[in-house]
Formats: structure tokens, C-alpha cells, sequence
């Protein structure tokens, strides 16, 4: 999406906030931006998102298993 449609998808944000907030999502390569003429195209990179959640599902509750519902274990194991 170009960010003009990111904000208005977002509610209209302002600009200078979601400027700030992709910057932080490029700066870490979760978003990845191009410039097509005047336009700024931001896609997500799918590859370090998966990453990211799946070091969540591995790491985030590591030491507390026994203080997670059995539904919950099931999902985190």
C-alpha cells in the first residue's frame, strides 16, 4: 500500500505519527519500502514477520508452562 492509503485505512492517523511508526518497521525489516515515482509502496516482509512470531510462539512463555491453561499448552508446545 502507499502510505497515503495506509493512513486513511488507519483512521487518519497523523502523518508524522505513522511516518514514525514504519520508520521503526523498516528500520527492524519488517516493512520493506519502494519508491515508485512519487509514490512510497510499503510491504510487509513476510519472511522476518513469520520470524518474529514464531520466536513469540518458542520463547514467550518459557518458565511459566505450568501457569498456562491446557488449551494454551497445547498451542505453545
Amino acid at each position: 500500500m502507499n502510505i497515503s492509503d495506509i493512513q486513511a485505512h488507519l483512521g487518519g492517523i497523523p502523518a508524522s505519527t505513522l511516518a514514525f511508526h514504519l520508520s521503526g518497521l523498516v528500520n527492524v525489516g519488517l516493512v520493506l519500502q519502494e519508491r515508485l515515482g512519487r509514490e512510497v509502496i510499503c510491504r510487509a516482509h513476510y519472511r522476518q514477520v513469520n520470524a518474529v512470531v514464531e520466536f513469540l510462539r518458542e520463547e514467550c512463555c518459557k518458565g511459566f508452562e505450568e501457569a498456562l491453561p491446557v488449551a494454551s499448552r497445547r498451542r505453545a508446545s
